[in-house]
């Protein structure tokens, strides 16, 4: 049974990765305040990077969202059976009870994933800026000149060359912890509320669905699906402006001398003081057309897989 969660949440990762990767490129670069408008993101990135540039970072996510999910299924289905005592007992408090905790634990796995792909999104579209790891420092000064309509303007070259090596630079210049763990508490709290809505959604749709003639594993695949999108949907819905402080944090400068944020307190009131509550909503949309697709897709791929591992289950 766990190396089915196992099993099943990592393809169930790659999915999401696949669907979502290009809206979540663009839910970034909105984030840092470089673009104004969904669309000029969108046509500044394709102009200059091509339909690949909405890929830009895919290997980690690809890679961690696999493994990310992997344990996230899995740490959730084990919390899950214990805090109900092994299905007989299934409220809503108690499944938001086990994600909660979930929420924590893979903020540990999570973290280090996202701060390579925003500092790799980041470079992007700010050049070596962002190299440096200044991302959303960068961004937010092009923004305030009132640059957030085209392309960047050159830079010298990036600094990372990809990923792996955004990884590499980050750990020997900053330690095998600090340097991956950068914004792990704001990525805790973001979790704690995300995850907490994730599976809170996911299976009261699914309770909902099944009513008392059901069981939630006789759903079919396309409820199955429109559980998973509610449950995406759910999640950025509710942590959406902890995300955003989360990407500043993230974006900033590897080196703390070098950062324009003192933590994620001080990048929530300088982001408030740039544009109020509306700074906090920038790049909603495409985090909210990202989440149902690939949500969707996961839970569906997730419950498939699971029940092509354990077989049918006898009532």
């Amino acid at each position: 049974m766990v190396f089915s969660d196992i099993a099943a949440g990592c393809f169930a990762g790659f999915g999401i990765c696949a669907v979502g990767h290009p809206f979540d490129t663009l839910k970034v670069l909105l984030q840092t305040g470089r673009y104004s408008s969904l669309g000029g993101a969108f046509r500044a990135t394709v102009e200059t990077h091509g339909l690949g540039g909405l890929y830009k970072g895919v290997a980690s996510p690809l890679v961690g969202m696999g493994i990310f999910n992997a344990v996230q299924f899995a740490v959730f289905a084990g919390l899950k059976r214990s805090l109900t005592d092994d299905g007989r007992n299934v409220t809503l408090n108690r499944i938001a009870a086990a994600a909660g905790i979930t929420g924590i634990f893979v903020a540990f796995v999570e973290g280090p994933q996202d701060l390579f792909k925003c500092q790799m999104q980041a470079q992007m579209q700010t050049g070596a800026g962002a190299g440096a790891g200044a991302g959303a420092g960068v961004a937010a000064a092009a923004a305030a000149a009132g640059k957030t309509a085209g392309a960047p303007a050159a830079a010298p070259p990036a600094r990372y060359a990809g990923t792996l090596d955004c990884a590499r630079t980050i750990i020997r210049e900053r330690g095998l912890l600090a340097g991956p763990l950068q914004g792990i508490g704001i990525t805790i709290a973001r979790n704690v509320v995300g995850v907490t809505a994730y599976f809170y959604f996911y299976e009261g749709a699914r309770l909902y669905m099944a009513g008392k003639a059901r069981r939630v594993d006789e759903l079919g695949f396309l409820e199955t699906m429109l559980a998973g999108g509610l449950g995406g949907v759910g999640y950025w819905a509710l942590c959406y402006p902890l995300d955003i402080v989360k990407t500043a944090v993230q974006c900033d400068a590897i080196h703390p001398a070098q950062r324009k944020y003192a933590g994620a307190l001080d990048a929530a009131r300088q982001l408030w003081a740039e544009g109020g509550a509306r700074r906090f909503s920038a790049g909603l949309s495409p985090a909210l057309m990202r989440s149902f697709p690939a949500n969707a897709a996961g839970f569906a791929i997730y419950e498939s897989v699971k029940k092509g591992i354990d077989g049918p289950t006898i009532a």
